[in-house]
């Protein structure tokens, strides 16, 4: 295997022999002057590979090397660990691991040392919340997404995909960073930029720079429809694209918008089960974003955003939208909007819950109670009129802020029928509210009429009953000559 690795240009550098020597040789004594490297102990496997832990006695530093599992020992396997490693020097980025040199074991074994990273992966962080009952706050998703995206952004512009984007090949640092891993199924699409590159140095083709692999990308629950059905070489920065859009469908729901237990099923998910919209799963989470997710989880790859800098755009828009809201916290029983009062701002509600309410008569009568995810006081902003209720927080409420001259610029993105659309609504729907509190009032206000009703006449030939006068108390009783007397 070494043949081609080396490639007939000259051995290995002096003194970068490795030792498979035992950890308790890894206390920075330099004991052998012939051993740089002694190894410190494994660090992880997963896949074709392994990674294990050893300390450079020159540099008095811990690297790592990734180097083939046992049963992985073949031409095929040690072809995605030279891609692998040719890949990630070419791609110098912060958010890929740097390699440091490439070695052949005693052994004939080959591996590539490369810096350590600590921290976890986003899968172990995912499945710890999942086990709390919790999901990754929305600020937290979105910094990893976009530390995720500009990464991608980086290779893509180098000519490189990906193909295997998911959680457990995202690492998160102790300090915020954010790694890519496993490029072994990585490929070029446009190699003309990688030659390029090497051109620039006195190489004159990258042919044999890379070994084809017949090997299949991707991992279900993340690849899209392309990759299941397509050759690797017909493959787009598309496909990293909906890749990447499950795991930020993931990190905001905690749930796979194309859920199945077999790959069958998967792509039967794919073709006729479309994914749930992230906000009726989530209410805090903007319409802006679940349309972005949305569609980069389009099963056309033509109907995915064209490229991860437009995605990193709209993300930068909404967040910029978000930015100028600062956040707002009422304690329950504090009043948000008032009635009668101008309408210039709304809010949005981001946690807790509001009751929304008008005077009737001297009374407070209940409109209704909205929670986290809904819009309040936007009617007065669309129909630029005063309030025709109060909103008080019910409990602890936390709400962003959206300022008239934000509500226009982006209804100034719309055609401007559909913004009169919205403000002819606006307008309508006051109307109607106003029309029935008014109502609500008035009937409150007025006075209350008794009903006069007409007594029955009785009917022909029935008796009229008599009732008997009670005689006040002390009057004397009549004679018989006096009633007598009456009755002529």
């Amino acid at each position: 295997m070494s043949d081609w690795w080396n490639t007939g240009k000259g051995e290995l550098p002096s003194g970068n022999t490795l030792s498979p020597t035992s950890s308790s040789k890894a206390s920075g004594t330099d004991s052998d002057p012939h051993l740089r490297f002694v190894q410190a102990g494994p660090l992880g496997e997963g896949g074709y590979g392994q990674v294990v832990r050893y300390f450079d006695n020159h540099l008095n530093r811990c690297v790592a090397k990734k180097e083939l599992q046992a049963n992985r020992m073949d031409d095929e396997h040690a072809k995605l660990l030279v891609n692998e490693a040719r890949l990630i020097s070419y791609l110098e980025h912060p958010g890929i691991t740097p390699v440091y040199d490439t070695f052949v074991g005693s052994d004939g074994s080959l591996g590539y040392m490369m810096k350590i990273i600590s921290g976890e992966d986003l899968d172990t962080k995912l499945e710890g919340l999942a086990n709390q009952q919790k999901l990754m706050s929305v600020a937290e998703s979105l910094r990893i997404f976009t530390k995720l995206c500009e990464t991608m952004a980086f290779a893509h512009d180098k000519g490189v995909l990906h193909l295997d984007l998911k959680p457990s090949n995202i690492m998160l640092g102790t300090y915020g960073e954010v790694w890519l891993l496993d490029w072994g199924t990585g490929r070029f699409y446009n190699p003309e930029r990688y030659e390029q590159f090497l051109r620039q140095y006195g190489k004159t083709s990258a042919s044999t720079e890379f070994h084809t692999v017949a090997r299949g990308t991707g991992t279900p629950l993340f690849m899209s429809l392309e990759q299941g059905t397509r050759p690797r070489e017909e493959l787009t920065p598309a496909s990293d694209i909906f890749s990447a859009g499950v795991v930020l469908y993931l990190m905001l729901s905690g749930k796979y918008p194309f859920p199945a237990n077999t790959i069958g099923d998967y792509f039967l998910a794919l073709t006729k089960i479309p994914p749930t919209p992230l906000h009726q799963h989530r209410g805090s989470i903007s319409l802006r974003l679940s349309e972005l997710c949305m569609q980069m989880l389009e099963i056309n790859p033509n109907n995915r955003p064209k490229s991860f800098q437009a995605v990193l755009a709209e993300l930068d828009s909404i967040a910029n939208a978000g930015a100028a809201t600062s956040p707002s916290v009422y304690n329950p029983g504090e009043a948000i909007i008032r009635e009668g009062e101008f309408g210039e701002e709304a809010y949005q509600i981001i946690e807790g819950k509001v009751e929304i309410s008008t005077m009737v008569g001297g009374t407070r009568k209940v409109l209704a109670v909205r929670g986290a995810g809904e819009v309040i006081g936007e009617l007065a902003v669309f129909a630029g009129g005063t309030r025709n209720a109060t909103v008080v927080a019910l409990e602890r409420t936390q709400v962003n802020r959206l300022t008239k001259k934000q509500m226009e610029q982006e209804l100034e993105k719309l055609n401007p029928w559909i913004i009169q659309v919205f403000q002819g609504l606006a307008n309508k729907f006051i109307e109607t509210i106003e029309k029935r509190v008014q109502e609500s009032k008035e009937a409150h206000t007025s006075p209350t009429k008794k009903s006069s009703k007409k007594k029955a006449s009785p009917k022909k030939g029935a008796k009229k009953k008599v009732t008997p006068k009670k005689t006040k108390a002390g009057s004397k009783k009549k004679t018989a000559g006096q009633r007598k007397s009456k009755k002529k």
